[in-house]
């Protein structure tokens, strides 16, 4: 049975890291996510995942928003994880970076 997990992206890379991600066999991003929960009074803390980036995809014509595909390495106990994303690379350090779909199958 599949599973989605939706998080908030808090922190993640810049550009020149997203391509050396896609481009260069092995190298892989970090993101700092925080889970969203309904009804939760205050956030959950943040953590950190690792991911290597399949696909790499121009939101807008601002060359900051992005659609991501790729797999975590780990993350809720499971290995190889695929996610999607929408990401902002201008806001990478700070408030509205995007929005992370794991889908664990």
């Amino acid at each position: 049975m599949a599973r989605d997990y939706d998080l908030e992206i808090v922190g993640g890379p810049g550009k020149f890291d997203l391509m050396n991600a896609l481009f260069k066999h092995g190298d892989k991003v970090t993101f700092r996510v925080r889970q969203l929960v309904a009804g939760a009074t205050s956030p959950l803390p943040a953590q950190t995942v690792v991911a290597s980036i399949i696909s790499v995809e121009k939101e807008d014509e601002s060359c900051e928003s992005w659609k991501l595909s790729g797999r975590v390495e780990v993350f809720a106990g499971y290995t190889s994880v695929k996610f999607r994303a929408f990401y902002r690379t201008k806001y990478a350090a700070g408030q509205d970076a995007g929005g992370m779909v794991l889908r664990v199958s």
